[in-house]
């Protein structure tokens, strides 16, 4: 897909890849460009007919020209015994925004591996949701690439397990020689629902220059107790109380998404996944 020069396109463009078999093996490919001054919403969307076993090897590349804007919502939806295992490439040029957002609430085993090289100037956000139950493994790794100076970047990762289920974030931030006056930010914040459940998280720093502002961090814990009580003060049941904490904690990253009927989507189904109610 190229998106001409100095156009907005008005439309999002809607990528649906639906699996219709079992044993099916798909290697889809998307090549975005977007020219100079150019804007676009691109929604990646994979889903499946039936809850059978399949393999799908995504892999798509993203190139933005100089003051380019990219609107990138990624969701993973598959069935339950599916294999995802994906590539996404993205080189973000001078003073050009990319935004993603990625939520993953199928597959029995999904990774998904996110690049972004970011050139003078440039600013991305890159923000993510794991939303996991059963005996799911999601493994989640990025690599934030300041290649040239004035960067400025932002990620915030969410993982909700709950019964045997495992979420992985590796997420490395690189600061390169000259690329001084760089603005980073790093989140990975984590809610385990079970005592079976697996959150492994590792965010990274590599700074090679010495003018930057660099922040990182992660959090990996249970439902708050207080909050729960002052809910329960409110009259919810303790059962509700932790519903409603647990989808809040996910709705989060799920507000970013810029299209309506896609959210509202997306809410409903980490409703019914999480057994909490409007």
């Amino acid at each position: 897909m190229v998106v001409p020069r100095n156009v907005a396109q008005a439309a999002p463009v809607h990528l649906l890849f639906v699996t219709t078999q079992a044993g099916a093996l798909s290697h889809p490919r998307c090549l975005v460009l977007a020219e100079a001054g150019s804007r676009v919403t691109l929604v990646e969307d994979y889903v499946a007919l039936q809850d059978a076993t399949y393999l799908i090897n995504p892999v798509t590349e993203v190139v933005l020209a100089e003051q380019a804007q990219l609107t990138h919502v990624r969701v993973q939806r598959d069935g339950l015994q599916a294999f995802h295992i994906a590539n996404c490439t993205v080189s973000v040029g001078r003073s050009a925004n990319y935004q993603s957002v990625s939520v993953a609430m199928g597959a029995q085993l999904s990774r998904y591996h996110l690049s972004v090289v970011l050139g003078e100037g440039a600013e991305c956000a890159v923000d993510g949701l794991a939303l996991l139950a059963g005996s799911q493994l999601a493994d989640t790794h990025s690599c934030i690439d300041h290649a040239q100076p004035h960067g400025t970047s932002r990620q915030l990762h969410k993982c909700i397990a709950d019964a045997s289920a495992r979420a992985v974030f590796n997420g490395k931030v690189v600061v390169r020689p000259g690329a001084q006056r760089t603005d980073s930010a790093q989140s990975s914040r984590n809610l385990l629902l079970s005592s079976r459940a697996q959150v492994d998280t590792q965010p990274q720093l590599e700074i090679f220059a010495d003018d930057v502002k660099c922040t990182h961090g992660a959090t990996i814990g249970q439902l708050d107790a207080e909050e729960v009580f002052y809910l329960q003060s409110r009259g919810l049941s303790d059962s509700v109380a932790r519903k409603l904490l647990t989808y809040a904690f996910g709705a989060e990253i799920i507000e970013r998404i810029p299209m309506p009927s896609l959210k509202h989507q997306l809410q409903q189904r980490m409703l019914a996944r999480t057994g909490s109610q409007p």
